[in-house]
């Protein structure tokens, strides 16, 4: 027996020299229709959460898509559109997106406090199903409603008179139409809560059908949320 206790004192010492703490950052999912608000209340939350002391980084799945289609030099998965957007043929391309977004979020989870993730789907029942159920299981999602007619004449609007990136292009008029047609609110605020047993506070729907300091007091409100439970983070010991 004496002749073991080296062999662990000699382990035990090993594993302090290689064991540290980290805090996992919080996921932040924000999403909702093209139009809706989404990159505005990301962008938003981001600010409130840096000016907070927070370290923040933000992830949109158009540029894995914008990379995707850049790549697809005969078109079979997109097809140009005008104004430098893209029409998607192959909508396994959606699903490939939110598959690279998880990987890429995990390499970021160890090094941020608050991670936005941001992406819209025409069906969010069958896009959650493309993560890995634990990486949604102690994620926020904030999810932006608005009508199509509304979230249309915003991406007009934006799309003619650019003013950031994020400006960009999307799908076409009429494929748009065809293809968010669904009414996704039900799923988020019930199906997704028990899908994933989520707390009453990890999810949040938020309204954009007026102005915009009514969307930015309500965003105001949510971002408080999200800062106290950073705030609250414990950290967690991992061995490198």
């Amino acid at each position: 027996m004496r002749s073991i206790i080296p062999q662990i004192n000699h382990w035990m010492e090993v594993i302090l020299e290689n064991w540290e703490v980290q805090c996992m950052a919080v996921k932040l999912f924000v999403i909702g229709r093209p139009g809706s608000g989404k990159t505005t209340a990301a962008h938003f939350i981001a600010a409130f959460m840096r000016d907070s002391g927070q370290s923040v980084d933000s992830i949109n799945d158009y540029d894995f898509l914008k990379t995707m289609f850049d790549a697809d030099k005969e078109h079979n998965k997109f097809l140009p559109t005008e104004l430098g957007g893209f029409d998607v043929l192959d909508f396994s391309v959606l699903d490939v997106a939110l598959q690279e977004i998880e990987k890429k979020v995990q390499e970021l989870l160890p090094t941020k406090d608050l991670i936005t993730i941001e992406f819209a789907r025409d069906d969010y029942s069958q896009a959650m199903m493309q993560f890995n159920a634990n990486f949604l299981k102690d994620a926020y999602f904030l999810f932006i409603n608005a009508d199509i007619d509304t979230c249309l004449a915003r991406i007009n609007k934006r799309v003619t008179n650019p003013k950031t990136a994020d400006d960009h292009p999307s799908l076409s008029d009429k494929k748009f139409r065809e293809h968010y047609w669904k009414d996704n609110k039900s799923y988020i605020t019930l199906d997704l809560k028990s899908a994933y047993t989520l707390d009453e506070q990890q999810v949040m729907v938020i309204e954009n059908m007026g102005s915009y300091e009514e969307f930015g007091k309500k965003l105001i409100e949510w971002a408080n949320v999200i800062l106290q439970e950073l705030r609250n983070n414990i950290p967690v010991p991992v061995l490198q």
